[in-house]
């Protein structure tokens, strides 16, 4: 089995069979969490109070973000409307400022990639809205945990052996990841 395996995004999003269900790819600096999913009509009035929220269109498009740069609450969103709204097309990328209500609007199946911080979900500041999705960001460059602790053991192991003994009693690693 290879030790690193790359992820074609395209052939990934065209495994999600349901709309608006995020599912996790991979893990950037154990900090920030790379996400596909298709999206396909208007989504919901949101925002991310702590973290910027970036998209990019893998396959499909157009899609639409609505922005709403002066309500304070998605029920303001709502009720105002946009007031900007940026159209990304396939290879497109926005970065939606933290803070800032925002909705996704697909008029044709669309598949994206979103870039967030760890434990992000989908509905922001409407948590616990009926199309909150949890993703499992358990896996790490979709290999499973236990795989990707294995790898790490051995590297770490390898990396010990190269080391002189003056510098191994600072060297420690986690056996899990």
């Amino acid at each position: 089995m290879a030790t690193y395996q790359s992820t074609n995004l395209r052939d990934r999003v065209a495994t999600i069979n349901q709309h608006w269900t995020p599912q996790h790819v991979l893990t950037l600096n154990d900090s920030h969490s790379l996400k596909l999913a298709t999206i396909s009509g208007p989504f919901i009035w949101h925002c991310h109070p702590d973290t910027d929220e970036m998209f990019y269109v893998v396959s499909g498009g157009p899609f639409k973000l609505e922005l709403s740069t002066q309500a304070s609450s998605p029920e303001e969103a709502e009720s105002k409307g946009a007031d900007e709204v940026v159209e990304l097309k396939l290879g497109d990328v926005f970065s939606v400022p933290k803070g800032m209500q925002h909705r996704p609007v697909a008029a044709v199946p669309t598949g994206i990639l979103m870039i967030e911080k760890v434990g992000t979900v989908n509905t922001g500041d409407r948590e616990g809205d009926e199309r909150t999705v949890r993703v499992d960001e358990g896996r790490i460059n979709n290999f499973e945990q236990e795989e990707t602790t294995q790898r790490l053991d051995l590297h770490c192991k390898t990396v010990a052996k190269k080391m002189d003994n003056s510098s191994k009693k600072h060297f420690t690693f986690s056996q899990t990841v």
